[in-house]
């Protein structure tokens, strides 16, 4: 059978992203054939047919995001190929394009993404990486220390745990070892060509991302190893996105130095993020101390444990912040409610940017700036310290007055995509009340005519009505048509009567199809306008974001420290470790209050050995001094009754593979 014109225009466009599933829209489904089709069918159980000999299946484009998510989880990319144009006549094909990939870490959607982790995209080359999350614009560059590669990668991806990854397919076949790290990672991989990394066109994309003629101020050379990776990186992302990434401009060179040090066996096994039983985050210290109230909270939390510091001054500042809300228990509950309302701002304005928002996504970014402004009311002094410094009094204005202008413009029932009629409120604007009185209220409009054309005519018998062929008309019985005045236009002969129209009707009828139109267009200018103002105060709203992110986890790790009993331990750069009645966090959740058996250290030598029958507890004891000495270099209280902790460069931790502390099972017991 010869191949169809429709056929023909979705394999050249599959061929164009052959490893990529195609969503090629039809109508109001989008669908896949060929091989697409089969592979589909059977990963989403969708029924699967045939369009003469091809096979096809097809899913309702208004529901396609709980398919992308399931298919982006199954490790498949997703070109979304819309239609741009409709043909004049059924004879021609519409024009397609696409528009969109799809991919487990460029997506920015609510609906595909964990609010309580970052989705990064990593990017391998050399000896360096850099690595960022599209829905938040977070950006970090970094060297890979050590004099084994496949180790630097290993350690690099447990500590920040990409959804995707990219490499320079010559490195990935001909390093062995890499390959193996690459290939065991549980992640998307996409192998670049080796153009793609070229250290002139990288650093000039950089610039050109950043809009600047030099990266000095970001401390980056042109030479820097560090430039590749970033490059292709923001080349890949802007090629899936087919949109700006503009937001993608803050690089952070991350110094190996400003943390504390943990392999990969280390983290694993210090249980940080995920179990060694099961993988969940069930019995982990993330889950043990988290007490977050958002989503972007969360997130940060997570990169404090990721990353413990080894500035003593910032760790003094985090502590200075989590005393005041352990402090002062009435300011604490105060500040937990007034994050209740308070959405990931940073995400939300991302999601504006790409063009990817939708209305109640502008609710939220309004209640989220009333949390901040209801936050900061009391105390104001304190938190604005905490505030960039840009953000001054107008900034702070501006923000309340895009938050007063979403308030009285924006329909918060309105939930789902952007519908003409349902997104601005009445009211907001007069020329959109006057266009919708006018296209809601016609019938009064005519009825109020026609009353006018009987009184002015004399005609008792005689009815308005339309079709879509003449429009709107007055129809005239025949035994009254004598009756018509001059000003009466014929527009139909019928067996029973006459059909007119009048310059007024006309008038009428223009205005009211008019006003359909025009609305729409206004309505639709209105929401626009909006999303632009907040685009224009991205920077400060960003601000708002990084500040609530920042509380959140203060008023978390204080939460926490109340709960349980800790302790502020002393941080000193003195070559000391002492921990007074020590426990270990996640156990002592597990058995309850009072039922953990409490010790301590005081380690004033460089070596210590301890023995003991299997199940004394030596494993926890271990465990426990390392999450203990990590809790006090993010800035946590700790579980102890007191503790006076030396500054530290690495933390090594290497314990049987399959002990279940939380569940009081040790290697040799579970073996």
């Amino acid at each position: 059978m010869a191949e169809t014109p429709l056929m023909k225009q979705y394999r050249q466009m599959k061929k164009e992203h052959s490893d990529m599933v195609l969503f090629f829209r039809v109508g109001d489904f989008y669908e896949m054939f060929d091989d697409d089709a089969r592979e589909v069918s059977a990963i989403l159980n969708l029924t699967l047919t045939h369009k003469g000999d091809d096979p096809m299946c097809g899913i309702p484009f208004h529901a396609a995001k709980n398919y992308i998510k399931r298919l982006l989880d199954c490790g498949k990319k997703i070109a979304i190929c819309e239609q741009m144009e409709l043909p004049e006549n059924s004879k021609s094909l519409a024009r397609r394009e696409v528009v969109r990939i799809v991919t487990p870490a460029t997506v920015v959607d609510e609906d595909l993404l964990d609010d309580r982790s970052f989705n990064y995209i990593a990017c391998f080359f050399q000896h360096s990486m850099a690595f960022c999350d599209v829905s938040t614009g977070d950006f970090h560059l970094r060297t890979l220390e050590g004099t084994s590669r496949s180790q630097a990668v290993r350690t690099a991806l447990e500590q920040i745990v990409p959804r995707e990854i990219l490499v320079c397919e010559d490195e990935y076949f001909l390093d062995y070892d890499f390959k193996a790290v690459i290939d065991n990672y549980p992640a998307m991989v996409t192998k670049l060509a080796p153009w793609y990394f070229t250290q002139k066109n990288c650093y000039k994309t950089l610039c050109d991302q950043a809009k600047v003629k030099s990266l000095a101020a970001y401390g980056i050379k042109e030479n820097d190893k560090i430039v590749s990776p970033a490059g292709a990186l923001i080349r890949y992302i802007t090629e899936t996105s087919k949109s700006s990434v503009s937001h993608l401009t803050n690089y952070v060179v991350d110094n190996e130095d400003s943390f504390v040090g943990m392999d990969e066996s280390t983290r694993k096994n210090l249980e940080l993020f995920t179990n060694l039983f099961d993988g969940s985050s069930r019995y982990t210290l993330f889950e043990t101390i988290n007490r977050t109230r958002t989503g972007g909270g969360s997130r940060l939390l997570k990169s404090w444990i990721a990353f413990p510091l080894r500035d003593i001054s910032q760790i003094r500042f985090r502590q200075d912040w989590v005393s005041f809300f352990r402090d002062d228990s009435q300011e604490l509950s105060r500040v937990r409610e007034a994050l209740t309302g308070s959405m990931d701002l940073n995400r939300l304005v991302t999601r504006v940017l790409l063009k990817r928002a939708v209305p109640h996504d502008l609710i939220g970014i309004r209640n989220t700036i009333g949390s901040f402004f209801s936050l900061v009311s009391d105390k104001s002094d304190r938190y604005f310290s905490l505030l960039e410094k840009s953000m001054d009094r107008e900034a702070l204005s501006s923000c309340a007055d895009l938050m007063k202008r979403i308030d009285s413009a924006i329909n918060e029932q309105c939930l789902g995509q952007f519908q003409e009629g349902q997104v601005i409120l009445s009211g907001y604007d007069e020329n959109l009340d006057q266009m919708r009185a006018l296209r809601d209220h016609s019938d009064t409009i005519l009825k109020a005519y026609l009353d006018e054309v009987k009184a002015q005519t004399g005609m008792t018998i005689i009815k308005l009505g339309y079709n879509r062929i003449f429009g709107y008309y007055l129809e005239v019985p025949k035994g009254q048509v004598s009756k018509v005045p001059d000003f009466f236009y014929r527009k139909q002969t019928l067996v029973n009567g006459e059909r007119f129209t009048t310059d007024q009707l006309m008038q009428y009828e223009k205005d009211i199809l008019q006003a359909n139109a025009q609305a729409e267009e206004r309505e639709r200018y209105l929401y626009d306008q909006i999303q632009a103002n907040v685009l224009e105060l991205d920077a400060y709203l960003n601000s708002i974001g990084h500040f609530l992110n920042n509380i959140d986890v203060y008023q978390s790790l204080a939460t926490y420290a109340l709960e349980c009993g800790c302790c502020k331990p002393v941080i000193t750069e003195e070559d000391v470790l002492v921990i007074k009645d020590g426990r270990h966090p996640v156990v002592e959740r597990q058995l309850g209050p009072g039922k953990f058996v409490s010790n301590s250290l005081d380690m004033n030598t460089r070596f210590c050995l301890i023995t003991g029958p299997n199940m004394a507890g030596k494993s926890t004891f271990l465990r426990q001094n390392a999450l203990i000495i990590l809790l006090s270099h993010i800035g946590s209280y700790v579980p102890a009754s007191e503790a006076e902790i030396g500054l530290v460069d690495r933390i090594f931790c290497r314990v049987g593979a399959t002990d279940n502390l939380a569940r009081g099972e040790s290697t040799f017991l579970a073996a």
